[in-house]
């Protein structure tokens, strides 16, 4: 078995974010030179903040590129492990017709890019390196989830502004469930209160969406795309709440009125395409853990 399979067997075969300690940034979490007024983040700090920083680049890159043409910066992707490259398609920039969409698109491009921003500082305000960019494919990866949700048509987000709605739902359905999933085994009292800041940005994000695919009328793919979520979570729980279940949903909590935590395993499931897999989808190496 190779260090990396190893490695994300032992971090994500529990629901459990403890057993992932030291398996990124080179430099042991416990271990690390830190500032002397602040403690050392522990394991359990790093991996959240491991695992939030490899969806912000996936997100990053998509919602950049329907705005610009382009993906991040060099300074904003470098880090330890192996530099990873973004599969896309050469793009222009999308031409919005809806004012609305266009404005959550230019909302989550700016708030996403401040959420990766905000976590790479947390690395190196305790003296560590985060991890760098891993392979990222936006070229097929999008076509597969289609499909594999059943949406039976051609899918091209870097295109049609509502099929860019129902990436972004499928993008930011993940968000706040994994910081909830996290938020309690936060041992940094700054990197918990920074998770909690990002869990109530996070969970607007997916409400506005959710209300302008109910305007475009996008509700059947929608569900589809919340019913293959919640197939690839592997749990009797319904975490992945549908837009629609006999009443329009428009937050995505249950009828408890609160957000399900994800744990690391289901985060890799859905962002993989797979169940237990060590890589695909959207990160066809698997995540970068240095």
């Amino acid at each position: 078995m190779n260090r990396r399979n190893f490695l994300q067997r032992a971090a994500f075969g529990t629901g459990l974010f403890l057993p992932i300690s030291s398996l990124f940034l080179g430099k042991n979490a416990k271990g690390a030179s830190a500032p002397s007024q602040t403690p050392p983040l522990s394991a359990n700090d790093v991996a959240l903040a491991t695992i939030a920083t490899n969806q912000e680049y996936l997100q990053n890159e998509y919602y950049l590129r329907v705005l610009t043409g382009t993906g991040l910066s060099a300074q904003d992707t470098s880090g330890l492990g192996p530099a990873g490259t973004v599969l896309a398609p050469k793009v222009n920039p999308l031409k919005f017709n809806n004012p609305t969409i266009k404005a959550i698109a230019e909302q989550l491009a700016q708030d996403e890019l401040a959420h990766l921003r905000i976590i790479r500082n947390s690395f190196t305000s305790f003296g560590l390196t985060p991890p760098a960019r891993p392979t990222i494919d936006l070229e097929s990866s999008f076509q597969t989830l289609a499909e594999t949700a059943g949406i039976d048509r051609r899918f091209n987000p870097f295109e049609s502004e509502t099929d860019f709605l129902l990436v972004g739902f499928f993008l930011e359905q993940i968000d706040g469930p994994t910081l909830t999933g996290g938020i309690d085994v936060l041992e940094n009292a700054t990197l918990r209160s920074t998770a909690v800041s990002l869990l109530g940005d996070e969970t607007s994000h997916n409400g506005s969406i959710r209300v302008a695919l109910a305007q475009e009328k996008l509700i059947d793919d929608a569900n589809k795309i919340a019913a293959l979520s919640q197939k690839l979570v592997s749990s009797a729980q319904t975490i992945i709440h549908p837009l629609f279940d006999g009443r329009l949903l428009l937050s995505p909590v249950g009828d408890d009125g609160i957000v399900a935590p994800l744990n690391p395993r289901q985060f890799l499931n859905i962002v993989y395409l797979s169940i237990n897999a060590n890589a695909g989808g959207f990160y066809p190496n698997g995540l970068n853990f240095a």
